[in-house]
């Protein structure tokens, strides 16, 4: 069966949850751990933290060595959330300033930067899955961060709001989609 869910379907990204028990939101996908009091979720996709660049960005900062001179490298930034000091401790990264670097307020802004050769971002894989296929990006160190936290449907639980059948059909959907490409 085809849905064809484009003529109902709104997207909003901005900075302050939708308050899925009054907005006039059905579904929203939200970044943390899965646990919200007025809303019921499922995982679409765990978060998986990569440190990307751009393929000449990583020779710059390998240079003529086989290892990444993290001390040169400039950090690219999300504003809303700050991975790298986690990150460096994980990985046991010497030599990082984490407070050093250029900030965005989105991460596609962020990915945006690092495909444009200004640095090195840490980015959920789910986000530059594009990037990454196409190249304009590298994964600058194998290991992967997991900060224990995903990415989340999430609508109001029954108790609060009724979903219609079109936002039901449209919320499995969505599950399916992340499960086969997940």
């Amino acid at each position: 069966m085809r849905l064809n869910f484009l003529s109902f379907v709104r997207i909003e990204a901005g900075p302050t949850l939708a308050d899925l028990s009054r907005d006039a939101f059905d579904l929203a996908i939200r970044e943390g751990t899965g646990v919200y009091p007025e809303a019921e979720t499922v995982m679409l996709y765990p978060l998986e933290v990569l440190a990307l660049a751009s393929p000449a960005y990583l020779r710059m900062l390998k240079g003529k060595g086989r290892k990444v001179d993290w001390p040169k490298a400039r950090l690219l930034h999300e504003m809303t959330i700050n991975f790298w000091p986690d990150w460096r401790a994980t990985m046991g990264v010497q030599g990082l300033d984490q407070a050093r670097g250029l900030y965005f307020s989105h991460a596609m802004m962020t990915l945006d930067a690092a495909a444009d050769g200004q640095g090195v971002a840490l980015v959920p894989r789910c986000l530059a899955e594009r990037e990454l296929q196409k190249k304009l990006l590298v994964q600058i160190e194998p290991r992967v961060y997991l900060p224990g936290r995903g990415y989340y449907l999430a609508w109001a639980k029954p108790a609060l709001r009724a979903m219609s059948p079109a936002a039901m059909a449209f919320r499995d959907w969505v599950i399916g989609q992340a499960r086969t490409q997940g």
